[in-house]
């Protein structure tokens, strides 16, 4: 019995994907090793970030070896669920890019990125929106180019002074 219970708590251990002592251990980004075997089987440079608020979680890893549409090629979605600051999600693509101009425009300087612009959509603005949010520009050399969007569907958006740090935090992984 005592061994059916250590094989069952295993399974437990395995289906969450992290041991407690893991996840004192994790790095900021949260991905643990499953997570880095998807985003390396890509066999593109992946960005991450170094910097997350405490209450964010890693919700899904999505990663594609063909992305529909210009630029097809590899990609992936790193989303985060973050309840008092707002959730977000980390994007990579090779292209297809474009949208709309936000109805304000901040920046921030990354180390290794450089400038990084912001979108702020507001809900007076000019797209009629239920919810402000925020998208960044794509950053990056190729092949792979890489952003930041705040939410999701039925997500609360992420708060820009937590985006900032986020964005500024962005590096290879």
């Amino acid at each position: 019995m005592k061994i059916f219970r250590q094989l069952l708590l295993g399974a437990l251990l395995i289906g969450i994907g992290v041991s407690a002592a893991q996840a004192a251990s994790a790095p900021a980004h949260k991905l643990q090793a499953p997570h880095l075997r998807l985003l390396k089987a890509l066999q593109v440079p992946i960005a991450v970030p170094g910097y997350l608020p405490k209450d964010c979680s890693l919700m899904r890893v999505l990663a594609t070896q063909d992305t529909p549409g210009p630029g097809s090629g590899p990609g992936y979605e790193i989303d985060y669920v973050c309840p008092d600051t707002g959730n977000f999600t980390v994007r990579g693509a090779t292209g297809g890019f474009g949208g709309p101009s936000g109805d304000k425009i901040e920046s921030v300087w990354n180390p290794v990125y450089g400038k990084i612009t912001i979108n702020l959509f507001l809900v007076d603005g000019n797209l009629k929106i239920e919810e402000p949010y925020f998208y960044s520009d794509w950053v990056g050399k190729g092949p792979l180019y890489y952003s930041i969007i705040s939410g999701g569907e039925g997500l609360d958006q992420m708060k820009l002074p937590e985006a900032k740090k986020v964005l500024q935090s962005l590096k290879p992984l």
